[in-house]
């Protein structure tokens, strides 16, 4: 593979990436951006480095919501829960 068919690659990797992440407000800056040479061409050892970047962080997203996402099935469980026993304890009284 010719150096210009593999950065377009690994260009269109990093879109894929990009797109896979939460959006940001139009203030944000835009983290890991691709690195450039003073020749104006980011060299595909950089991208690479990037990409692995990027590749860690969304691991590290896909990990912080499953938790978040355990956390909040576990409040639920026990919401339904203490609904069903309250429903069970006014049937009884009644």
């Amino acid at each position: 593979m010719d150096e210009k068919a593999l950065g377009e690659s690994l260009r269109r990797i990093h879109e894929m990436i990009d797109s896979c992440r939460p959006r940001r407000g139009a203030g944000d800056v835009k983290e890991n951006a691709l690195t450039v040479s003073p020749r104006g061409k980011a060299t595909a050892e950089q991208q690479l480095d990037d990409l692995q970047d990027k590749v860690h962080h969304l691991v590290f997203d896909l990990e912080a919501t499953k938790r978040e996402n355990r956390y909040f099935r576990n409040i639920m469980r026990a919401r339904r829960r203490a609904r069903r026993l309250r429903r069970e304890e006014e049937n009884g009284k009644s």
